[in-house]
């Protein structure tokens, strides 16, 4: 079976480029384009990693990170942005 990874970002762009370059490295990949679907995505299946966003409207990558926290399968999560600051 092939890790499955979650890659999530606002950005459609992002994830298709994300998709494609981890779909090259072997994995399974579903995605998400905003922070609630992400969150629906985590409670109905079983990852290994996700990949998310940061800064999103609604649902961010902090609450999404808090979220996978509690999953069952307890992913591991790599947040991104382009936003960063000292703080986050």
């Amino acid at each position: 079976m092939k890790p499955r990874v979650l890659v999530v970002d606002n950005d459609a762009a992002m994830v298709d480029m994300l998709r494609g370059h981890l779909e090259a490295e072997g994995f399974e990949v579903v995605t998400a384009t905003s922070g609630a679907d992400a969150k629906a995505v985590l409670a109905a299946r079983e990852l290994e990693v996700v990949l998310t966003d940061l800064v999103m409207d609604e649902v961010d990558g902090l609450a999404l990170l808090r979220q996978a926290q509690l999953a069952p399968s307890r992913p591991r999560v790599l947040l991104m942005t382009a936003f960063g600051t000292l703080e986050t």
